[in-house]
């Protein structure tokens, strides 16, 4: 009789332990998702998974049929439909779901993209993360396709989580909704209201001159910073400064002088560094258990730290245009951007800045990596750069808009580079309908 006694209570306190682990996350979870039902549904569906399996340790699951070939018919012979759940992946706790591995060394956040080479490998085209909610991760082409193609007015997406609470916080500078964290209708109307300008062809096409004048600076930089060996050290930070000049001069509409050698301006300077670390500390706030949504840790306070700086910087260079009512740049198109946000209708002074901080900040990390994967790439291959030189060898000064149409090699690099070294890794989506994938039914939400 002993040992059943004990077998009863092993179960006990094994429900016990489930239920506590359910009521600590149900607690947390609730206190900073503003969708309650979803991480309810969530949570009800893996437990309801874990009951009826015994676990597989993450691994694919096995093809081979348990139902014998003379009784086709049966209800365990009846194909399955495998779930979200079913989808293999690392070990998911409760509580914690797969962020362990973060802490484990053996998969650090600091290299992204072995992690995840890793466990394509490991658990083939499709795999689950758990966190707040399942994240699945598709590593087979058509799967992508599927997602990203999926004809929708207005694409949902994850918000940045550490953005948005963040911006919560501080409802005085960037109000209740932005690019960052807007979705749905919003967010299509504050981008067709702020980035209007920017995807004009003709206002692009008014802006080449100035690009012009921005390359010229930089190839004097680079020549400048170059060792004798030839050598360049911290080129990213030429490349973040390139990225700062060209987004300030299309949004603001002047020329910062930053790449210039004999003015080194410390403000800008520091605006530069401030926009790198915080795009570190969003990398970094993706991955482990996400304290910071709950009290100030380090990561937190860094990235608020330099957040204050990007916003009091940029929010200054904005107020002085406004106060001169001149800008420097002389394209009158160019102008045109920066006056046309300022003055659209419907958006109050605080999503007019943070839209203009958005464009400044986004444009200035994409830019520089997207510059910096280019001339890496092309440096693996003389003969493409010969190719690319002889589609410019015309220009006797400045290079065209003719120019810059004709130069298909040269967009073809372009793309390819895009390809083999993507600026913007680990673009996510909220389905909006069921999805087959890999086999498995996503279903929306």
């Amino acid at each position: 009789m002993m040992p059943n006694v004990s077998n009863s209570y092993d179960r006990t306190m094994s429900v016990t332990i489930v239920l506590f682990y359910t009521f600590v996350t149900l607690f947390m979870f609730l206190s900073y998702n503003p969708k309650p039902k979803k991480i309810i549904e969530s949570i009800r569906s893996f437990l309801l998974h874990l009951l009826q399996h015994n676990g597989d340790g993450g691994l694919p699951p096995s093809s081979a049929s348990p139902c014998p070939a003379t009784q086709p018919d049966t209800d365990e012979c009846l194909p399955k439909v495998k779930s979200i759940w079913d989808i293999p992946g690392p070990l998911r706790l409760p509580l914690v779901g797969t962020k362990w591995r973060y802490f484990l060394g053996r998969q650090r956040y600091a290299k992204v993209h072995e992690t995840f080479m890793q466990m394509h490998r490991r658990y083939g085209p499709i795999m689950l993360d758990v966190d707040t909610v399942p994240i699945v991760n598709l590593f087979d082409r058509a799967d992508m396709e599927k997602v990203l193609k999926y004809p929708s007015r207005y694409p949902f997406r994850p918000p940045t989580e550490i953005v948005e609470v963040y911006r919560s916080s501080r409802p005085d500078r960037f109000g209740v909704t932005n690019l960052i964290n807007a979705q749905g209708e919003k967010w299509h109307e504050l981008r067709v209201k702020l980035t209007t300008g920017i995807t004009s062809r003709r206002i692009l096409q008014s802006f080449i001159p100035s690009v012009n004048e921005i390359c010229d600076d930089f190839v004097e930089l680079v020549r400048h910073q170059r060792a004798e060996d030839g050598t360049i050290r911290n080129f990213q930070d030429i490349a973040n400064s390139v990225g700062l000049e060209i987004i300030c001069c299309l949004v603001l509409g002047r020329r910062m002088g930053y790449l210039t050698t004999n003015r080194q301006n410390e403000k800008f300077m520091r605006l530069a560094e401030a926009v790198k670390e915080s795009f570190v500390y969003i990398g970094e706030s993706y991955f482990g258990f996400k304290l910071w949504k709950y009290v100030p840790t380090r990561l937190y306070s860094n990235f608020v730290r330099c957040e204050e700086i990007i916003y009091d910087t940029i929010a200054e260079i904005v107020y002085e245009a406004l106060e001169e009512e001149q800008l420097n740049c002389p394209d009158n198109d160019v102008k045109h951007i920066f006056i046309s946000i300022l003055q659209t209708e419907g958006l109050d002074t605080k999503e007019k800045i943070s839209g203009i901080i958005d464009l400044i900040t986004s444009a200035i990390e994409t830019l520089s990596n997207t510059l910096s994967f280019l001339l890496h790439n092309l440096s693996q291959s003389v003969e493409h750069q010969r190719e690319i030189a002889q589609e410019f060898s015309h220009c006797v000064q400045n290079i065209t808009n003719d120019d810059l149409v004709n130069a298909r090699f040269t967009k073809a690099c372009i793309q390819e580079s895009y390809r083999l070294s993507p600026t913007t890794p680990c673009l996510a989506r909220i389905l909006e309908e069921d999805f087959q994938l890999s086999g498995y039914h996503l279903q929306a939400g």
